[in-house]
């Protein structure tokens, strides 16, 4: 099983879950350092301190999004490709930068269907072993699959369409079901 997706990327709720997680731990970082360095040097930190820590913090934050904004639009045009391939071995990702297209998918949300890329520009690519995988969690309403080990997700499967999410989410329930067979036949 093969397929290529357009994701969003400035406009993707998912991503956008790991940035906003990403900021706060940075300024809560920043804030915690600004604290006790304070400590350090000048004793127990007051209100003016703890303020001055609170708004030094926020300015991480928002470097963090300016750049998240700034990369997603200016060479991203908001939308990556990515080309899934499901074999024996695991799942492999190849995310690609899209140059062109129409502005349309630019202001999408969700995953959409694109054409095959043969030569990107740029890609970088990640395999996961069936193995590696405990759980699919389907969330249907983003047309995505999230492959997941533990409590931790692996991998995001977009899927560019209700039709190749049905699909994958059947066959990675059978590569899950095949691995779990072969463990307790072992």
């Amino acid at each position: 099983m093969r397929w290529f997706v357009g994701v969003p990327v400035v406009t993707n709720p998912l991503l956008l879950q790991d940035l906003f997680r990403a900021a706060a731990t940075a300024w809560g970082g920043v804030f915690f350092l600004a604290i006790l360095v304070q400590f350090a040097f000048g004793g127990v930190p007051g209100g003016e301190e703890i303020l001055a820590a609170f708004a030094f913090a926020g300015w991480l934050p928002l470097f963090i999004f300016c750049v998240f904004l700034f990369f997603g639009v200016v060479f991203f045009r908001n939308r990556y490709v990515a080309l899934y391939r499901f074999d024996a071995d695991g799942v492999y990702c190849e995310s690609m930068v899209k140059r062109g297209g129409p502005l349309k998918e630019s202001l999408r949300r969700r995953p959409f269907p694109v054409g095959e890329i043969l030569e990107p520009a740029r890609s970088v690519v990640k395999t996961l072993p069936w193995e590696e995988i405990d759980a699919v969690l389907p969330m249907e309403d983003m047309l995505v699959v999230l492959l997941k080990k533990k409590e931790s997700v692996r991998m995001r499967l977009y899927c560019p369409d209700e039709a190749h999410f049905s699909r994958v989410l059947s066959e990675c329930a059978l590569r899950l079901e095949e691995k779990n067979e072969g463990k307790g036949g072992e």
